[in-house]
């Protein structure tokens, strides 16, 4: 079963960060809330879930080797419980610069937030280095390696750090 989840692909991920986000939203979970979501059809909603019971894989998810508290983009997985752990990362855009700081959270990671990030040669436990946050220009300047970066606000705006390692 543990072998299902590591081949799982986006979408399974996808399916399960929904769920634990209308859980902790205090609502309950639809297959309707998670269509749409997911923007997939109700019937897809329903043939995930059927399949995910089937392999057990809901009741296994938990005892992927090494118990991870954060998913491939820094967001937090419930325990066994459900509980999450939060973090006290900050927006990039709120810190007090000069600072060197670490990549923890990408939220709303689209592709093409993705794509930049990786041809910046940008990842979770990255060391940033900040120079300045240009408000006018709307860029953050900053030097990943010993390269230096004009990031565009649209995508900081996505990264939430911290300053120790």
């Amino acid at each position: 079963m543990l072998k299902i989840y590591c081949m799982a692909s986006v979408s399974i991920e996808d399916f399960f960060k929904n769920v634990f986000t209308l859980i902790n939203l205090g609502g309950k979970v639809t297959t309707t809330k998670l269509s749409g979501r997911l923007n997939v059809s109700n019937a897809a909603i329903t043939d995930m879930s059927r399949k995910l019971a089937q392999q057990n894989l809901i009741n296994e998810i938990d005892k992927f080797p090494g118990y991870p508290e954060t998913d491939p983009h820094g967001d937090p997985i419930p325990d066994e419980l459900g509980n999450l752990v939060e973090q006290a990362y900050v927006c990039i855009l709120e810190i007090s610069t000069p600072a060197t700081l670490f990549l923890r959270r990408i939220i709303e990671p689209t592709n093409d937030t993705m794509t930049y990030l990786n041809q910046e040669n940008i990842s979770l436990g990255r060391k940033l280095v900040v120079a300045g946050i240009d408000i006018e220009n709307q860029v953050v300047d900053l030097s990943v390696s010993v390269r230096n970066i004009q990031m565009p606000f649209i995508v900081a705006k996505k990264m939430f750090v911290e300053s120790k390692k």
